[in-house]
């Protein structure tokens, strides 16, 4: 079987290990395939592999399906697609072919890590455990297996059963050093700083081009003038030549937060602007497309077609959806909230977008988001609720509350007043320019398409702003309101209005948010664990004289007027 390149580096999230195994264990895939196909099949195999070796990645899929659509494929063909699909992102079509190749193929542990790790790839973290698991029951010693089970236990919000995955990796393979970076990853999402630094470090010397390793250890911590004997090295190693895009990405947000904890906005913004230029050119975005998105969104979920179906979803408050724009104190207000006992603070929950997704194919509507919510029922509506309600009880079963705070939910808040017209929505308010900065400067996880040019930030916040007018245009209930500004100035004010919107009684404990124990695996996984700071404010002011396209798209004089 060929063996494909090394480790998949993803800016900004945690290294994911490519499957990838021994030159022995891919002899062990060959020997245990289907049997070989005809000498014309081989010639289209020997084909692709040479085409994928020449760096042809189009052509070898290309050859490796024609030769399966003829002649049916083996192991080895179906595995090798497979993994050329998931280097090019058609990780569905990927996983098909995996699953094809674990059915001729179920006791090869490779197979199966490699449809684990693309499902957790996909965001299908429950599946990929099963895949990975049961690769390591056919391989007990597969340190890329356990890692990815790391992974994919992380997605699942189990920190410390993936701390131990890790722990499992690091003792098969003790020189992994992705597995090192992972496990100093799950260390700080539960706010275990200190403990995590030493890991990094120990990942940096096994992998000096780690550059992961370096943005965990600077971003989680303020930086101070004793960095800067390590911030020259950095910066040295950022310039030098060869270096690949991820990497130049990773340190140039990690030295542009260094030089700006360290008061030096013009330094801090060449770094943040040429990793923002190196980050879009890798991704494919529409700012108009976004935009009659949205639009058809507000067409959809109109006055009528809510007022029709008010009653319709499920009653519970239990859920409370946090929502906003990235970086608008989202994770703080979930953070208030978390530290009250009757409340669990989930995180950022994928479901609703997920469901939302879906609607298109609930009674086969040929449309896409949100066209299939017109086909919905009454019993479909309570269905769908009823599905979130039972994830919700699969992470807490307790609790009076349970946070959902994807900021980005506020594009489905039509969709989530029909499931639960009764739930507490909370949408999170921050100055325009100061919003969109943070986006700016910060190395999302998970990539924010919008986000790393000014001019499609303003955008995108333009569009966001006219979307929420809608919803309070046409909810019969409105979201609270909470202003960042508002909430760093009077701490207990505001968080006793978001507590009473809940429907709980006040607990002290609600002033004590960076005290509590709990994981956070957002962007402020460091700042959410700090006493208010008020710092952030107006921060945009140190920076004026570089966002000339945001403030242009935003508009000068709104943001002179709020100013006043």
């Amino acid at each position: 079987m060929t063996k494909r390149g090394g480790k998949r580096r993803r800016p900004g999230t945690a290294l994911r290990a490519r499957p990838k195994a021994s030159t022995s264990e891919y002899t062990d895939v060959q020997s245990k395939a289907a049997p070989g196909p005809s000498p014309t099949a081989d010639g289209l195999y020997r084909r692709a592999e040479s085409l994928e070796q020449a760096g042809d990645l189009d052509g070898a899929i290309e050859s490796y399906r024609e030769a399966i659509q003829l002649y049916g494929g083996s192991v080895e063909s179906l595995f090798n697609l497979a993994g050329l699909l998931a280097d090019q992102g058609a990780l569905r079509d990927a996983i098909g072919y995996y699953r094809q190749a674990a059915a001729l193929g179920p006791d090869i542990p490779e197979v199966h890590h490699g449809l684990g790790a693309t499902l957790a790839r996909n965001g299908d973290h429950e599946e990929a455990v099963t895949s990975l698991s049961l690769a390591i029951a056919l391989r007990p010693n597969f340190p890329e297996a356990h890692f990815e089970l790391g992974n994919a236990n992380r997605g699942c919000g189990r920190i410390d059963v993936a701390a131990a995955n890790f722990h499992a990796a690091i003792a098969a393979r003790p020189d992994f050093a992705e597995a090192h970076l992972n496990l100093a990853g799950t260390l700080q999402e539960q706010g275990r700083f200190a403990q995590a630094e030493p890991i990094l470090r120990r990942a940096i010397d096994l992998n000096p081009d780690l550059s992961q390793a370096y943005y965990q250890i600077l971003t989680n911590r303020k930086v101070t003038e004793a960095d800067r004997e390590e911030l020259e090295r950095l910066d040295a190693h950022y310039r030098r030549p060869g270096l690949g895009d991820p990497d130049l990405i990773n340190l140039g947000f990690t030295l542009g937060k260094a030089h700006d904890d360290l008061g030096d906005p013009d330094q801090a913004f060449g770094y943040f602007a040429e990793a923002n230029r190196l980050k879009r050119a890798s991704l494919n975005y529409d700012s108009g497309a976004v935009s009659a998105q949205f639009e058809m969104i507000a067409g959809i979920f109109d006055h009528g077609f809510l007022a029709e179906r008010a009653d319709w979803g499920e009653r519970s408050r239990r859920p409370v959806f946090i929502i906003g724009m990235p970086r608008s104190g989202t994770t703080l207000v979930e953070q208030i909230l978390a530290s009250h006992p009757l409340v669990f603070g989930a995180g950022e929950l994928p479901h609703i977008g997920r469901t939302a997704a879906r609607l298109q194919s609930v009674r086969g509507l040929d449309a896409r988001y949100p066209g299939g919510a017109l086909t919905l029922s009454e019993a479909g509506v309570r269905r769908l609720a009823g599905q979130y309600l039972n994830r919700l009880s699969q992470i807490d079963r307790t609790a009076a509350r349970v946070t959902d705070k994807l900021p980005s939910n506020f594009i489905h808040l039509g969709f989530i007043r029909l499931l639960f017209p009764n739930a507490a929505v909370i949408h999170c308010r921050r100055d325009p320019v100061d919003t969109c900065l943070s986006c700016y400067t910060q190395n999302f996880t998970n990539p924010l398409r919008f986000a790393y040019d000014l001019n499609e930030l303003g955008l995108y916040f333009n569009d966001y702003e006219r979307l929420m007018s809608h919803w309070s245009a046409v909810l019969p209930t409105p979201p609270l309101e909470i202003e960042y500004e508002a909430l760093v100035a009077d701490q207990e004010q505001q968080s006793r209005r978001i507590v009473a919107h809940c429907g709980l009684d006040w607990d002290e404990a609600c002033l004590a948010f960076h005290a509590t124990e709990r994981t956070v695996g957002t962007a402020s996984v460091w700042q959410v664990r700090q006493p208010i700071y008020k710092s952030s404010v107006k921060k945009w002011r140190r920076y004026e004289a570089h966002l000339g396209p945001l403030l242009d798209t935003l508009g000068r004089e709104r943001i002179a007027e709020a100013s006043r």
